[in-house]
């Protein structure tokens, strides 16, 4: 994925992009002082993870809280995030 233009050109990088692959998937943290729904579950969230192609486990990860996807044929199924300034292009 690459998510903006950098200030880094290098030869192998002569556009200087931020790029780097993830995985996002659906979780539900556990935790005694996460409050539940009222029957009882527990809320869900999207664990990013970034892992690069060169290394051998996540490099970061996080849990973010944004509503769950509906994919449709043209989706990439990428939880959009509801404003900001950041770019995302998925490759």
């Amino acid at each position: 994925m690459t998510w903006r233009q950098g200030t880094k050109a290098t030869t192998g990088n002569p556009t200087a992009s931020m790029t780097s692959c993830f995985l996002a998937i659906r979780v539900r943290p556990a935790n005694r002082d996460i409050p539940r729904a009222d029957d009882g579950s527990l809320p869900e969230c999207w664990l990013l993870a970034e892992w690069p192609p060169h290394a051998d486990e996540p490099t970061d990860t996080g849990c973010l809280t944004c509503p769950p996807v509906r994919r449709s044929p043209s989706s990439s199924g990428w939880p959009r995030s509801g404003g900001g300034s950041s770019t995302i292009t998925v490759n």
